[in-house]
């Protein structure tokens, strides 16, 4: 990935732009990655990416949001529970 400084890349924007059609490109300031330039096809995608990734992220919130189906484990254990405090406070 190619890295110049703001200053370079104002100077050099027509290139900047050439070089963002292979890979991204990142701008630093003080040092510091400020921004990064890409390509629209790779903007694209990532956003495309991204509104996937949310479908399923809703998906898996309405699902946990869902009634539970019963378990035949937890329904024999509450069964017997209930048959134990019958029998106990009958005595």
């Amino acid at each position: 990935m190619l890295t110049l400084t703001a200053t370079d890349a104002k100077t050099r924007f027509g290139q900047v732009l050439q070089f963002a059609l292979v890979e991204p490109v990142a701008i630093e300031k003080n040092g510091r990655e400020l921004a990064f330039v890409i390509s629209s096809e790779q903007f694209h995608s990532m956003q495309a990416s991204i509104r996937l990734k949310r479908s399923e992220f809703d998906a898996f919130l309405l699902a946990l949001d869902a009634p539970a189906p019963p378990n035949a484990a937890l329904l024999r254990a509450k069964r017997l529970h209930a048959k134990t405090v019958r029998t106990s406070s009958a005595r």
